[in-house]
């Protein structure tokens, strides 16, 4: 006994579906008939007729936290398991949710309309449905709340319609703007391409013309050098001829016809001079003239030079400028289809939101009028039916309909709350929040 005790005991009753022996052939009369010997039918409605619900207290804190009192919250003790923790947290929430539920009997104790377990929570009849009702009302406010801080996001953030089209319209003309600033540039650089092309031809033209001005002016040159050369050989001949005269004079000639003859040789020497120190004058100015040229063509081919470099500089930097265009250009397109594609998405997901939760909304106001028709069907019966037999077969078919009701009703929060019921769950008292 002493080893028993120390255990925690199960007791399993064993009931025969059918005669047969065949699976999945349920025979309602033998289980009943069974069930009413085994005391099972008796023991399940004295317990319902006192707590006809239970839930986790997991589920508890989840589904009804909304409901918390701040002013009767309790500070957790320490050195708690967590499944004490959870049991002193359903208390003090059933307390502040269910305190307009609580009735006082003759002697004046207080008699309130659930209890707490270690690990359930038990409701008296009609506890849950005022608990279920009283949370949808709870979630209308909550979801008010939400509603309010949502639209006033959206009113000062993204504004009605007309805001919207002016913003998309500022959008679109600053867009404009760019691409018209990016075509100017563009436009700027072949403009400016185009000058320096000219401005290299005309530079070209011009160093045209001083070759040929340089070639006439060598040739003009050579000539007139020439010309002089042979001006000068006549004067040498000429006065060789004089001197070949005037020996060839006699002495005995006049004195008058020898002074002509020198003073003829003597002007013409004179002039011989002349035109000699004149070719000197003309042969140096045109040196310095050929010269300049030459410091003129040299400083033109630099130019020319500088300007072709420029010219080469400029054109891989517009070959660069229009690929980078191109570039940020598809870029644009592609964060535009990507914006696009992500709001008809959110779109998508907020009407699938919006009508998840009003078939979760129809679905539980359905199990709650079921479950408060249910229960009030019971209790008519049991308050006015005097066969006994008759209440145990309803009470029977009322157990199995709620058996199917709530796998069908774990099976929806399973869906719904998948995490909810897979993790520990534990409300803090002191902050009203929960820990998973």
């Amino acid at each position: 006994m002493g080893m028993l005790h120390k255990t925690r005991s199960r007791y399993i009753r064993c009931i025969k579906p059918n005669s047969q022996k065949q699976p999945l052939l349920m025979e309602h009369k033998p289980v009943i008939e069974q069930l009413r010997c085994a005391g099972v039918v008796a023991g399940i409605t004295i317990t319902r007729s006192v707590f006809p619900n239970s839930l986790d207290n997991a589920l508890v804190l989840a589904r009804f936290a909304g409901m918390w009192d701040s002013s009767s919250r309790k500070s957790r003790r320490s050195g708690m398991s967590l499944e004490e923790q959870r049991a002193e947290d359903c208390r003090a929430l059933m307390k502040a949710a269910l305190s307009s539920r609580q009735h006082h009997r003759a002697d004046g104790e207080v008699v309130d309309a659930f209890v707490v377990g270690k690990t359930k929570t038990y409701f008296r009849a009609g506890a849950l449905e005022w608990l279920e009702r009283n949370r949808v009302k709870d979630l209308d406010i909550h979801a008010v709340a939400i509603q309010k801080a949502a639209r006033g996001w959206l009113a000062r953030n993204t504004g009605d319609s007309h805001r919207q089209q002016r913003e998309k319209e500022e959008q679109e003309a600053l867009r404009r703007k760019e691409q018209e600033q990016r075509e100017a540039r563009l436009k700027r650089e072949r403009a400016r391409k185009e000058r320096r092309k000219g401005e290299l031809f005309e530079l070209q033209r011009r160093m045209s013309q001083l070759r040929n001005h340089m070639d006439e002016s060598d040739r003009a040159t050579k000539s007139k050098v020439e010309e002089l050369r042979g001006i000068a050989r006549q004067g040498r001949l000429a006065n060789h001829d004089l001197h070949d005269a005037i020996r060839e004079l006699n002495v005995g000639q006049e004195v008058k016809e020898a002074d002509t003859i020198r003073e003829l040789q003597r002007t013409r020497l004179v002039e011989n001079k002349k035109l000699i120190e004149y070719l000197k004058k003309e042969n140096k100015k045109y040196l310095k003239e050929h010269q300049k040229v030459k410091i003129l063509h040299d400083a033109i081919q630099g130019n020319n030079d500088m300007l072709h470099d420029s010219n080469s500089a400029l054109g891989e930097d517009f070959e660069d400028l229009n690929e980078y265009t191109g570039v940020v250009f598809e870029k644009q397109e592609e964060l535009s289809i990507i914006l696009e594609r992500a709001k008809r998405e959110n779109k998508k997901l907020k009407k699938k939101v919006l009508k998840a939760q009003d078939v979760y909304m129809s679905q539980a106001e359905t199990r709650l009028q079921y479950q408060k028709s249910l229960a009030h069907i019971l209790e008519m019966i049991q308050d006015r039916c005097t066969n006994d037999g008759m209440v145990e077969d309803v009470i029977v078919l009322g157990l199995e309909c709620e058996g199917e009701t709530k796998s069908q009703m774990a099976k929806l929060e399973k869906e719904t709350e998948p995490n909810l019921m897979m993790s520990d769950v534990s409300f803090d008292a002191s902050s009203g929040s929960f820990t998973y």
